[in-house]
């Protein structure tokens, strides 16, 4: 099994939320996180080299309503 290399520790971490997903739910509530919250966020979203018969693309109808939503 290979060694990851050493991380350099830079003091301690900054506490942040992960969202996984690429859909109107997971960029509606990273920017309610970030906006409301005011949390940083890392959205976490399919490569786009993957091929797309594995990913779903975002309704479109369901990313309208959160970009009215949101603003």
């Amino acid at each position: 099994m290979p060694h990851l290399p050493q991380q350099p520790q830079l003091g301690s971490p900054t506490p942040h939320m992960v969202v996984c997903g690429d859909d109107a739910l997971a960029h509606r509530l990273a920017a309610e996180l970030r906006d409301v919250y005011r949390e940083r966020v890392t959205l976490v979203v399919p490569s786009a080299r993957e091929p797309l018969r594995h990913r779903v693309p975002p309704p479109a109808r369901g990313l309208g309503r959160a970009t009215a939503l949101l603003g």
